[in-house]
Formats: structure tokens, sequence, C-alpha cells
């Protein structure tokens, strides 16, 4: 009983504090946080935002992983699977993956987001890509 504590107590250590990640040129704060959404009967979804380090200031974020509400453990079914990707050319390429039935209810299997750095740290999201069986069915530029 009591490892179980210490693992509950490590995970919530782990998941609520916050690091710092090098992305391109820069060192961000990061945090996860977990935000009930509400749809899909109760869908949460796990962010990962970057913070500039002084004045916290949210620079952008992406969803790593969505689950069911109450359903949340890393044996339960997993809805949302979120990557991000980093490219030498001041480009990050976040992905979100719709899987197990969420592809239906959002009619999207997948959403690609392309941010770009600027020289002092901040990012601005310069492409959103919606597909559907491998073909784009929504697209906005900024």
């Amino acid at each position: 009983m009591n490892k179980y504590i210490v693992i509950g107590l490590i995970f919530f250590f782990v998941i609520g504090c916050s690091t710092y990640e090098q992305l391109g040129r820069q060192k961000y704060k990061s945090r996860i946080e977990r935000i009930n959404i509400g749809e899909f009967d109760g869908m949460v979804k796990y962010f990962k935002f970057y913070y500039r380090k002084k004045n916290q200031e949210t620079l952008f974020g992406y969803v790593m992983k969505g689950q069911k509400l109450g359903a949340e453990k890393e044996t339960d079914t997993v809805f949302i699977k979120g990557v991000l990707e980093e490219y030498p050319d001041d480009k990050i390429i976040t992905k979100q993956f719709n899987i197990n039935g969420y592809e239906k209810f959002t009619n999207t299997d997948s959403v690609i987001k392309i941010f770009f750095q600027k020289e002092n740290g901040s990012f601005f999201l310069k492409n959103v890509k919606y597909y559907r069986n491998g073909k784009v069915v929504d697209q906005y530029d900024f």
C-alpha cells in the first residue's frame, strides 16, 4: 500500500512541477497541465505548455495525450496522442493523432501545426492542417 502512495506522490511531483527544456536556440520553462475539455462525454487532454522563464508568458503548447475523464491510467484507452518535432531551421511541428474512435467524433484523424521560432524566442503559428484518411480536409495559413 505504501509503495502506491509513494508512486502516486512521485507521479504528482513530476507532472505538477515545471521543468526547463531547450527548443532551438532558447531555453523554456515547460509544464504539463490536465484540462477537462468536456467533449466526447468527458475528454481530458494533457497539454504541454512552454513559457518564458522570467514572466511566465505562455508561448505555445500542444496536446500530448487525451483520455476519458476517470479512465486516465496508463492501461486505459488513449484517444489522442501528440508529439513535438524540432527542426534545425527554427521550425517546430506538433502532430496530434486522433485514435480509438475519437477520429470519428472529430471527423479528422490528425492535426499538424507548424510553428516558427523568432529571434527573441517567441513563436508564431504558420500553418494548421486537419487530415482524414491521409488527405487534407481543412487548412489555415497565418
